[in-house]
């Protein structure tokens, strides 16, 4: 998941708007203009809202527990 820059620039961006506005305020459309991409990369990359939140989630554990993952 970290590999892919379009993919964290992604999930960068939905954990700001996470943040901000809490699970309402993940809107495909508006992360796609964020990100500078068309909803066809959002779709080919997570397959739907639901999909890309699962994908947030796992994101958000990983970038929080680093140290206890990577020992």
């Amino acid at each position: 998941m970290k590999n892919n820059p379009q993919i964290k620039n992604f999930l960068d961006t939905g954990i700001r708007r996470f943040a901000d506005r809490g699970i309402d305020g993940i809107k495909v459309d508006e992360i796609c203009k964020e990100v500078g991409v068309a909803k066809s990369s959002f779709y080919h990359y997570f397959g739907s809202k639901t999909g890309f939140i699962d994908r947030l989630f796992d994101y958000w554990y990983e970038i929080t527990h680093e140290d206890t993952i990577s020992k």
